[in-house]
């Protein structure tokens, strides 16, 4: 089960491949490069994370390393002359794509339990707001104090106790508190 932030890491590295798309299409020298520092960074994430992915995308990485000896990867074929420069950029382009997919596949497996968490937090907090039950935060609480106030606060509530434990095993109990504090946005703007 990933954290939120890793989630989230792993949406910011997706986020990066608008501009390394707008390098290809540019026909940039650093392409390439760039492309295998990506490859790097998302390696690096899918590892710290434990998840098998990242074995994938080194494979991947490997396959540009080749590219850039000059060898022509799998499934990689050109109208004319087969240049180092094409070559190098049809592999980053390959590469990238299939890391793409990879990690989209990733990301897309935590949104339904993602989206559940964040549906429930916001019942909780709908409900413990129209009850009173969320505390006013102390000018000296950190976010932290704060939200662990609210949740003994609401896990107080008998009937509300076993919704957070519910949200609580689907995201851990400090991505709860993450969730809890984006549902209470919404309320701490309105007040």
């Amino acid at each position: 089960m990933l954290r939120l932030v890793h989630v989230e890491e792993l949406e910011g590295l997706v986020l990066r491949l608008p501009a390394l798309v707008g390098e290809h299409e540019r026909r940039d020298p650093g392409f390439a490069a760039h492309a295998g520092d990506w490859l790097a960074a998302l390696e690096q994430a899918l590892a710290a994370n434990r998840l098998y992915h990242a074995g994938l995308v080194a494979a991947l990485r490997s396959d540009l390393g080749a590219a850039q000896q000059g060898q022509v990867p799998e499934g990689i074929t050109f109208r004319g002359r087969a240049t180092r420069s094409r070559v190098l950029g049809a592999a980053a382009m390959q590469a990238v794509r299939r890391a793409a997919t990879i990690v989209s596949g990733v990301i897309e497996e935590q949104r339904p339990r993602l989206a559940e968490a964040e549906r429930i937090a916001g019942q909780i907090v709908a409900v413990a707001w129209a009850r009173g039950l969320i505390p006013v935060r102390g000018p000296a609480d950190d976010n932290t104090q704060y939200l662990g106030a609210v949740r003994r606060a609401v896990g107080a509530a008998g009937d509300l106790e076993p919704v957070v434990v519910h949200l609580e095993g689907l995201v851990g109990p400090h991505d709860a508190l993450a969730f809890l504090d984006r549902a209470l946005a919404q309320y701490h703007d309105r007040a």
